[in-house]
This record gives C-alpha cells, structure tokens and sequence, in this order.
C-alpha cells in the first residue's frame, strides 16, 4: 500500500540517496538536479499536492511547486515530449507538462511520469553524483528512476531497521489480538501488519501502527488467519517480517461494541471497534456514565466499522433521549442502500418500528405508539433463531417470530446511528449513551439486567458524577475492581461493568 502524497517533502533518488533541487534560487528556466541533502534549504522542498480540478479535473495527477517560492513548478523544458528533456524549475502556468502522475513501485517508493509526454523522471546516465541533471526518460525499472517522498527535517538514509519480535497471537470472540517486542531501530515510525488465510499471500490490513499491539476486529469465526509485521522507518525502509503466527476469532457469545460516549467515540470492549462521527460533536448530560452524544438532527451522524453487525444473531441496545420531531428519523440503520438494511425508527407513519430487508419484502416489528421522548428511554432489539423482539425500559414491547433475515445475510458495511439508507428521511435529533451491540440475542433477563444496572448507577451517582472505570453489581454497588470492560454478562444472572 502506497503512502499517502500531500504535503511538503524531500524528493529523493532511491539509487542516489540524493534529494532534487536547486543550489540556488531559479531565475528564469533551470535544470533540476540531484543535491547535497541541506535539512533547511528551501530549494531541497517541494510542495506536492493534487492538481486542483480547475486545471485538471482529475485528482490522479500532482503539481511539484518549490517551497523557496515565486511559484516556481517542476516543469519539461519547451514542451518535449522525447526521453532526455531537460527537467527543472519555472513560474508556470500549470500545463500539462507541469503535471505529474505517481505509479507505486514498492517499499514507499514511486516512479513519477509526466501527463504530457508520459516518459518518468530519472537522473541522467543514473549518476550517484551531486549536481548531476534530472531529465525525462523511457521505462527503465531501475532505481535511478525510484523516488521517496521524505519529511523535509529527515536525512535520506537507506538502512534497513531492525525487526520487530516475539510477535503473538489470542483468538478472542469476534477479533484476532496480536502482540509483539518492539524494533530496536530508534528511527521506526511505525508498523504494518500483514494477513494470510492460506500462509502463502499475505495483504496488508493496517499501517503506521504506533504502538506494540493490534486487534483485527474484521477476523471471521472460524477461518485460521497467519500474521507477520514488519517495521517502517522515518525513510520507508523496511524490516524483514516477523516469524508468521496464527489465530481465529473463536465466535463466542460476547459485546462486540459498546461506546459509553464519556467524551470519546472509542469502542471499550477488546474488539477496537472505534466510531466516527460526521458533523459537529456535541456532549450532554449522561444516562450511565460521564457523558452523552448529542445528535442535532440536522447535520451530524455515527459511522461504526463495516464488520461489526455481520452476525447470524444480533442485539442492539443503547439509552436514548429523542427529542421527537418528523417521522423516520433513525436511531440507527446499518445496510449496503435502499434494498439491504436492518433499522429502527422511534416514529414512523404509524409509531415505534423494526424493519430489516434483504432485496425482498421488509419483514417488522410495529408498536402502535412511538417512542417517548424528552426522557431517557432504553431501547433494545434482538435478532436470533426465534425471530426479532423489541424491548423498551426492558419490557417487551413486540415481536415477530417470522423474521428470519440474519444480519450476517446482508452483512452491511454502512452501519449509521442516526442517520437512514434512505438520503430523504431526516437525521435522528436527540442524546444517545451507552450505544452496544452483541453478536447473540440477548434473553428477556439479560436485557432487563442492563436497564437495572443503569437505573442502580443512577440512583448511586445522583445526582451525577464519573464511574468510568468502575465496575458495579446488579444492584448498583460499587465494587473493587477497576477494569474498564463492557458489559459482562455470564449465563445470563451476573451483569457488572
């Protein structure tokens, strides 16, 4: 996987170790050369961005401007189009020959070919030397035709670091941890982690991973996945792998998600399913902890990862306070558009209803009365062998034994809170807590279990303070422990935090 190019760089010949640029500033047209590398210099840096679509309505293309200023553009010298043109410096107009396109060749080097000749940029007769000319050139391969993009503070070095260790391997219900002893490399700026279903081609899931761990929380049940990672340096050199390991999520009952919403979208169960909001992110007063997500109605919504309700069964549940208004908003919709998705809706044209469609007729749960608002309310629907039930405060409210659509049948990958598959339904207006989702059906007990552990939080803390942290028993009383974990909940009579 190729790094992202946006910003300001150091562009360095990989055969050279040398960056290009000027020993002084342009005046008029001036051939580009590789130099001596200078951390401060001006003339060694390059803003590289996507040319705007004003000039090239297409985003696969860069402009190269010099950072020393005057709007000074890596340029072909007089339009040629034939290999060895002069490359170099101009205050241009942005033609095409002032464009550039970056093939990925590996280990963060690309090749970069002109738009208006289509021929790569190399330095001549592949010189090692400083002040030797960059020019226009034939596909060749060679590396004197290879260029990184460095941090403009970083020195061009070539050395490969040393290789993480002792990585290790836990299955866990829905997601695969991984562990390991760092590089001893002082200059590692991160990790890639790599997969295998067969141990022979392995992909890559993650980059630039900061720290020593990692959790594939896109694992399936019961597929034996192989890993190896490698480290990546401040210069994209890369370590030899580790030795492969090999796990499987296990696909036992567990919470896959739980997000608290105390001033974070962070997933606190071990699966890393962490959210995204779009829009503002505002915080109210809490049901069950320090905090809430206020959704505005109007402009602002969840995304939750793509795996987290590709499940057989299913439960979700969260405290909600709407705020009422137009019919069906969504307090959450998960899907692939208007023909595959599983949602709830406080309102719609005939009160509180569950709906999930795959390409066919919707199959439902309707209550006649919408969902009260102004309040804290718990909501709960669950999906298993004997169809779907809808619980309000942990009482029943319906169900239908005759939904037999699996989540895991859709497998939807655009999974909102707050917002509909549909582009005309308005967005949910309100506070949501405590948002969770399990990859079973939860009983009729266990359900009431979470409304009775909130509403025992609530009658400790009042009238509000943090428990984040702490863990509570059924009654509310607070106990020793400090493990920050979902809820627990074991054949369904223990429940704690």
């Amino acid at each position: 996987i190729m790094p992202h190019i946006d910003g300001l760089y150091k562009v360095v010949n990989v055969n050279s170790g040398l960056p290009m640029g000027f020993g002084s500033l342009p005046s008029g047209w001036t051939s580009v050369s590789q130099r001596k590398n200078n951390n401060t210099s001006k003339n060694l840096q390059w803003k590289v961005t996507p040319v705007p679509t004003t000039i090239g309505d297409d985003f696969s293309y860069y402009t190269f401007m010099l950072n020393a200023g005057d709007s000074i553009q890596l340029d072909i010298l007089n339009w040629n189009m034939e290999a060895g043109a002069d490359v170099g410096g101009y205050r241009g107009g942005r033609g095409t020959n002032e464009q550039w396109f970056l093939e990925y060749a590996d280990s963060g080097a690309f090749y970069i070919r002109s738009r208006f000749s289509a021929k790569y940029l190399e330095v001549k007769n592949g010189s090692m030397f400083t002040s030797a000319n960059i020019q226009m050139g034939d596909y060749t391969g060679e590396k004197s035709q290879q260029w990184r993009f460095l941090p403009v503070n970083v020195t061009p070095e070539f050395e490969v670091p040393a290789a993480p260790t002792q990585l290790q391997s836990t299955g866990q219900a829905s997601s695969v941890r991984l562990e390991w002893t760092a590089s001893t490399s002082k200059d590692v700026t991160g990790y890639t982690i790599l997969r295998s279903e067969d141990g022979v081609e392995y992909y890559t899931i993650a980059k630039q991973v900061t720290t020593t761990s990692f959790t594939d929380n896109e694992a399936l049940p019961g597929i034996n996945y192989n890993y190896k990672v490698y480290a990546v340096d401040q210069c994209y050199n890369y370590s030899e792998t580790t030795e492969p390991v090999s796990a499987m999520a296990t696909g036992g009952k567990d919470c896959v998600l739980q997000l608290p919403f105390d001033y974070t979208l962070n997933d606190t169960t071990q699966n890393g399913n962490h959210c995204v909001v779009y829009g503002n992110t505002n915080w109210q007063k809490a049901k069950t902890g320090e905090a809430a997500l206020e959704l505005s109605g109007t402009d602002n919504f969840i995304q939750l990862p793509y795996t987290v309700a590709s499940h057989d069964e299913l439960t979700v549940a969260c405290w909600v306070y709407w705020q009422g208004g137009d019919i069906w908003q969504r307090l959450w919709d998960f899907g692939n558009g208007t023909t595959q998705y599983m949602f709830f809706t406080p309102r719609s044209d005939s009160g509180m209803r569950f709906a999930i469609k795959n390409g066919g007729d919707e199959q439902q749960i309707r209550v006649s009365k919408n969902l009260t608002s102004r309040t804290w309310v718990h909501v709960a629907v669950t999906l298993g062998s004997s169809g779907a039930t809808l619980y309000i405060n942990g009482v029943q409210q319906g169900a239908n034994a005759n939904v037999t659509i699996k989540p895991g049948d859709i497998s939807p990958m655009l999974n909102y809170v707050g917002r509909s598959q549909f582009a005309s339904d308005p967005y949910f207006k309100g506070y949501i807590d405590d948002f969770r989702i399990y990859n079973y059906a939860l009983s009729a007990e266990e359900v009431k279990a979470l409304v009775d552990w909130a509403d025992g939080i609530e009658q400790l803390n009042a009238p509000t303070s943090a428990h984040n942290g702490a863990r509570y028993d059924l009654s509310g009383r607070r106990t020793s422990s400090t493990t920050t974990k979902g809820i627990v909940i074991q054949d369904g009579k223990k429940l704690a935090r």
